[in-house]
């Protein structure tokens, strides 16, 4: 190659790149965001006025027999945690005095709704029928209320071997994060 030519390259890339650093300008600029934090929220349960972990008073009923209805008195339930949650009720630990002839498996169990100005059903099954699941009563904001009540029935085809014979349960509301 002649030494022309290659002068004349070199000179050309001697002009680019003096071009290439008169343009390159290497300015910046920060925004800092200061005292930046993260915290959980919480998920707290009231049951007509007692908060989770405690436990509520226990309905006691008795002289039940076949026909015999009541209904308990309306309770709200009520987030007073700051984050939404998932609302549930279930019964465990049944044990009827007779399991031969579980009083359990007679007692229509019923749980309504106060919505709109009316009572809506929520669940309605026999007592039996509940003992070891839950059911979901849908969402529960934070700090929404909802207003329930319960009603229980001894149905009249309950025999005569029912005479006497109780039932224990524990029944409880849950409010779990969606």
């Amino acid at each position: 190659m002649s030494r022309k030519i290659l002068l004349s390259i070199l000179a050309i890339a001697v002009v680019v790149g003096l071009v290439g650093v008169g343009t390159y300008a290497v300015w910046s600029d920060t925004v800092a965001s200061e005292g930046n934090q993260f915290s959980a929220g919480t998920l707290k349960l009231d049951v007509g006025g007692i908060r989770s972990p405690s436990t509520l008073p226990a309905t006691i009923l008795n002289d039940m027999y076949p026909g015999w209805s009541t209904t308990l008195e309306e309770f709200k339930v009520k987030n007073v945690g700051t984050v939404p949650g998932k609302l549930s009720v279930g019964v465990s630990a049944l044990t009827d005095s007779d399991p031969a002839t579980p009083i359990s498996n007679y007692v229509w169990y019923e749980i309504e709704e106060y919505s709109g100005g009316a009572w809506a059903p929520a669940y309605a099954g026999w007592l039996s029928s509940l003992n070891g699941s839950s059911v979901a009563m849908g969402d529960l904001a934070a700090s929404a209320e909802r207003t329930f009540r319960v009603k229980v029935t001894m149905v009249t085809g309950a025999p005569n071997e029912t005479q006497g014979d109780s039932c224990k349960f524990v029944a409880a509301w849950s409010l779990t994060q969606p």
